[in-house]
């Protein structure tokens, strides 16, 4: 409701503000109650699940070249292949009206949840965000340093970077 919501507000601001015409965003967010964890995403915003070592990605991919790859069944390569890979699907005040998506996920003590921009993952991938996890004494060290790797590897576009750390109920 609040992902809606925010749409609703983001076309209003648009439409009455001309220097606004045409803005969006991307949005993750992350509802924790407990060990259980209810997640949104509209766009290429992601949630991450960091468990002994590995990662997982949570949310799915509002892109053209995601969309593609999951209709058709392209390899990776094809994907990266494709030029178009990175156009959204969808995005907050983008459309009237939102495809939201959702999951859910029970935690483990010891578990991180990410949740980020592509400005952080695109730039160091996966693998470079989990050298950075693996090797970070808190929370606070891995924000800075996934932000730091990711504007090393160029910063191409904004980073945005939160990290939680379920210790347990």
């Amino acid at each position: 409701d609040a992902a809606r919501r925010a749409n609703v507000l983001v076309r209003q601001q648009a439409q009455q503000r001309s220097l606004c015409s045409g803005m969006g965003s991307t949005l993750v967010a992350a509802s924790w109650k407990g060990e259980h964890v209810d997640i949104v995403n509209v766009g290429d915003s992601r949630a991450y699940l960091f468990r002994e070592g590995r990662l997982t990605q949570l949310t799915y991919d509002q892109t053209v070249g995601n969309e593609l790859r999951h209709a058709l069944g392209w390899s990776e390569e094809e994907f990266e292949k494709f030029p178009q890979r990175h156009v959204l699907t969808a995005a907050i005040g983008a459309a009237s009206d939102v495809v939201v998506r959702s999951t859910q996920i029970d935690l483990e003590p010891g578990d991180l949840l990410l949740l980020c921009s592509d400005g952080l993952y695109n730039p160091i991938g996966d693998s470079g965000i989990v050298e950075v996890l693996n090797s970070s004494a808190s929370v606070d060290g891995a924000i800075r340093s996934l932000i730091a790797a990711a504007n090393a590897a160029g910063g191409p576009d904004n980073i945005t970077v939160v990290v939680m750390q379920f210790s347990g109920t």
